[in-house]
């Protein structure tokens, strides 16, 4: 169960520097920060 805690984790983190390099890349500097705070 806490594998699938820590790999869900790592996913979410994954996810949000992607979306972060991105939107850098395109000027979107605040959503590019902001994306998905809801998830923690």
């Amino acid at each position: 169960m806490l594998k699938a805690c820590w790999r869900n984790l790592r996913y979410i983190l994954d996810h949000k520097l992607n979306v972060l390099v991105e939107c850098w890349i395109e000027g979107l500097y605040i959503q590019g920060i902001t994306h998905d705070l809801s998830k923690f």
